[in-house]
């Protein structure tokens, strides 16, 4: 009869257990969801704005573009709008106006570095010159501000319609990073724009260390470990982050945004480890409670049925012991 009690209490605390142990990793799952969703409003945040300083400066390639005083690419009679125009723009280094052999005709700042020549061998206008149409650069080091940029630029033409030039802003990089100060996150955290190559475009933090690398390398390992848009995978120097990503359409760039995964789910893992160990204790100690209360109740069976078997066997003198539990004494 002790094993049956047994079998019954184990029958009835084992799914108890199950139960508990199911719902709190519904829970911990809950949580992992909540935080990746915190970690993509970052990622879209970066992202939109980017986007959106990307198409503002387009926009702007493409009036100055057409003012006629640019046309007539005149290094003497430069457009009075291009003056003092970094100060006027939020995140622009410089504007740039050059002709079609890559001879700058027109600059918006010439310090504190050097003007070059000739801009024809550089990578940013070798590409630039290659698109007929809006395009952005890696990131280099401008000789003239001597400052992280990436060159957005845009063609110029005649009135014929025929390319006559490139005007190009130069996009401070180092500024942009500057306004991802505004997110609240936790030590270890890492903000990055990098482009469809891998490169990273800008960071925060250690903005002068990343810019330019390649981590294509990086991003491959992360899409195999974890192939979604948000998920969990080593960084770019092996710390373990839970990370999301968006695109930032006009420039194939993608924004990303990555958080330590224990500062995560260490909190969550640890309520999960607490409240699996109080669960199991409870129940350890109410089954240990009912083991108990049945060995209590199975002698006592067991001293009346042998008590029982005494009498029908003609010893009438024999009595039931006086310590039985409960109604057993009656």
């Amino acid at each position: 009869m002790f094993r049956q009690l047994v079998l019954l209490i184990a029958a009835v605390g084992v799914p108890l257990l199950l139960l508990q142990f199911h719902q709190l990793e519904r829970d911990s799952q809950r949580a992992k969801e909540s935080a990746l969703q915190a970690i993509e409003n970052y990622a879209s945040d970066v992202a939109h704005d980017a986007q959106t300083w990307l198409a503002d400066t387009e926009q702007y390639l493409d009036f100055i573009a057409r003012r006629p005083m640019v046309r007539s690419m005149d290094g003497r009679s430069c457009d009075p709008l291009l003056e003092d125009v970094a100060k006027r723009r939020r995140h622009v280094a410089n504007v740039l106006i050059t002709d079609a052999t890559g001879q700058p005709t027109c600059l918006s700042v010439r310090g504190p570095g050097p003007v070059p020549d000739n801009w024809s061998t550089w990578p940013w206008y070798r590409a630039a010159w290659g698109s007929d149409r809006f395009s952005v650069s890696k990131p280099f080091m401008a000789p003239v501000i001597q400052r992280m940029v990436a060159a957005a630029s845009a063609p110029v033409r005649n009135a014929s319609g025929t390319r006559i030039g490139t005007v190009t802003v130069m996009l401070d990089l180092e500024s942009l990073q500057g306004e991802w100060s505004r997110y609240d996150l936790p030590p270890g955290s890492r903000v990055l724009l990098h482009d469809v190559d891998g490169t990273i475009v800008a960071a925060r933090p250690e903005f002068h260390e990343l810019v330019g690398q390649d981590i294509s390398a990086s991003l491959a390992r992360t899409q195999t470990v974890s192939p979604g848009d948000a998920g969990i995978a080593p960084g770019i120097d092996g710390v373990a982050r839970a990370f999301a990503r968006k695109p930032v359409g006009s420039a194939g760039w993608q924004a990303r945004v990555g958080i330590p995964a224990d500062h995560v789910l260490g909190p969550s893992r640890h309520e999960y480890r607490e409240n699996l160990a109080i669960t199991a204790a409870v129940l350890a100690a109410v089954v240990a409670l009912a083991m108990l209360m049945a060995r209590r109740m199975v002698g006592a069976l067991n001293a009346l049925v042998a008590t029982a078997r005494a009498i029908s066997g003609g010893e009438l003198g024999v009595r039931a012991p006086e310590d039985l539990p409960g109604e057993f004494r009656e």
